[in-house]
């Protein structure tokens, strides 16, 4: 746990958070803090082709409605890697988190999970 928190430590000063931990495959978020509105990168490697990646976003507790959400299947490149832009469009700032699972023949797996934070603007 201790090697886990310091490679979250080293990436988030460097721009980026990234994680693994639950199973298969890598997540990370860059940049690692994101102003409401802008445009960040959800990125990915070590999941098994063929599959596709499914993501919950889980955001700030005090949001109204809550922030909890998954989004389709999303396909995974050939070499098991996988890249995005999101936009930052939730209507509210604070810490989130994103899990992502992979599914295949055999079902459903989970597979990392990432914090980053939302902030109110630029």
């Amino acid at each position: 746990m201790r090697a886990l928190t310091a490679i979250i430590v080293a990436a988030a000063l460097a721009g980026a958070v990234s994680a693994t931990g639950l199973g298969v495959g890598s997540l990370s978020v860059s940049p690692s803090t994101v102003p409401l509105g802008s445009t960040f990168t959800v990125s990915g490697c070590g999941y098994p082709v063929p599959s596709a990646i499914v993501f919950e976003v889980v955001g700030p507790k005090k949001a109204t409605p809550a922030i909890d959400y998954f989004t389709s299947g999303e396909p995974v490149g050939p070499d098991g890697c996988f890249s995005e832009t999101w936009i930052a469009s939730w209507s509210v700032a604070g810490a989130f988190e994103l899990f992502s699972s992979y599914r295949d023949a055999k079902g459903t797996h989970k597979a990392a999970v990432v914090k980053f934070t939302v902030t109110a603007g630029p």
